[in-house]
């Protein structure tokens, strides 16, 4: 399925920088956390917390785009309420991705 949107009028060039990864849901001291770089995920919600998360991900990209270099990371639940018992989903900088 091809997604169309406001995206649509942008660059179809991809940098190839994204990266995605993850740990198990799993009680760890963060010191013992290893995370593992995911080929892909998938993401079970409502169409209202889909739609949430769309626009927590276009805002990060807006405060990227603002901040440039400075722009570190977001983690989804201190943007949008509601998501602080949900996994955690944070939109890192590629330029400040933890090293692995």
């Amino acid at each position: 399925m091809e997604v169309r949107g406001p995206v649509d009028a942008l660059s179809t060039d991809i940098e190839g920088t994204m990266r995605i990864s993850g740990y198990p849901e799993v009680a760890l001291p963060s010191e013992q956390i290893v995370t593992k770089v995911l080929a892909e995920i998938s993401i079970s919600a409502t169409p209202t917390e889909a739609r949430r998360m769309a626009a927590f991900l276009l805002a990060a990209a807006d405060e990227m785009d603002r901040m440039g270099a400075e722009y570190s990371h977001l983690h989804l639940s201190d943007k949008q309420p509601g998501f602080d018992t949900s996994p955690h989903v944070t939109i890192f900088n590629a330029e400040h991705w933890p090293s692995e």
